[in-house]
């Protein structure tokens, strides 16, 4: 594994796959200087649009207090993402891999790197706004910051693993406890093995 290519420049690969991987959760500089500049140039909301044949699905809108069901009765274009955007909702497009050739490539080396299914999702949310409350995830995700800064809460201290598929348990979210706070600039990425409670706020 240590001989793939290291798409999304993590410092020490050998160092990252012993000690973290799987394990705990990391922040970290890219080191790939081309990284951030090709994933903005890359992202096109007309041609997402297009691709997903004006449905929604991969899609979505979310809005810590509610989205508005109003955008919901209407085709997902580029000026009405635009528009709920605008109005405090995030952004979410799921499964850009089978949209563009960059994110495509990406996910391959990845999948190669860490020997497991790869996906790529897009969060796009408005200035002083909060997509969703505390959660986690059944799978490990690396974050990439590409324009902007986050503030994070995350449990760098959670052991609880779950398995794809498994029922989320709200009580683990409950008992989260430990949480400790962080800043995601431009070019930062933050790796979340699954199972680690966190929460984001631009």
């Amino acid at each position: 594994m240590t001989n793939a290519p290291n798409p999304l420049g993590i410092p020490d690969i050998t160092s990252f796959l012993q000690q973290v991987f799987g394990q705990v959760a990391f922040c970290f500089p890219t080191q790939k200087s081309n990284l951030v500049p090709a994933l903005q140039a890359s992202f096109s909301l007309a041609d997402i649009c297009w691709l997903n044949q004006h449905q929604w699905g991969d899609i979505r809108l979310a809005k810590f207090d509610s989205a508005d069901a109003r955008f919901a009765d209407q085709a997902p274009t580029a000026d009405l993402l635009r528009q709920a955007f605008d109005q405090g909702h995030t952004l979410l497009v799921d499964n850009l891999q089978t949209k563009n050739g960059l994110f495509a490539t990406l996910c391959r080396q990845l999948s190669r790197q860490f020997a497991c299914p790869t996906r790529c999702l897009a969060h796009w949310s408005p200035s002083y706004s909060e997509g969703q409350a505390l959660q986690y995830d059944d799978q490990d995700a690396f974050v990439v910051q590409v324009s902007g800064s986050n503030n994070w809460q995350v449990d760098f201290n959670s052991e609880f693993r779950p398995f794809g598929g498994e029922a989320y348990q709200s009580t683990r979210v409950e008992q989260c406890k430990t949480l400790k706070q962080l800043k995601l600039a431009v070019g930062d990425i933050l790796y979340l093995p699954r199972g680690s409670c966190y929460k984001a706020a631009t």
